[in-house]
């Protein structure tokens, strides 16, 4: 993705009663977008990590067209691999509205 070098360590899932942490380093970057860049990659998104304090903020929206042309957001998503999966889900049940991704803007 960016070609940034960083390093991560510790568990991504740890049980509730015992919550696990995760150390990032890195020489350039905000550890916040490094994480957010990883979730990318290995097609992670905050509905697969609830457990942890800090979410990544929303990048992609799910919308559909009804039949009287009103749009409707479905769903948020950080990570543009899920979203893509879910959009190919419900263009997959034979409905007959109209679905597709749009990027969020700054303020969500």
């Amino acid at each position: 993705m960016s070609g940034r070098r960083y390093f991560l360590t510790g568990p991504l899932k740890g049980p509730p009663e015992h919550p696990a942490f995760t150390l990032v380093l890195s020489e350039d970057g905000d550890p916040a977008d490094l994480i957010a860049e990883l979730f990318e990659c290995l097609a992670v998104d905050n509905a697969d990590t609830p457990y942890l304090e800090v979410q990544i903020p929303a990048r992609w929206k799910l919308l559909r067209r009804d039949d009287n042309g009103h749009a409707f957001e479905i769903s948020r998503f950080s990570c543009r691999s899920k979203a893509l999966k879910k959009l190919a889900d419900f263009e997959n049940r034979a409905h007959k509205q109209t679905y597709w991704l749009e990027p969020c803007d700054e303020t969500g």
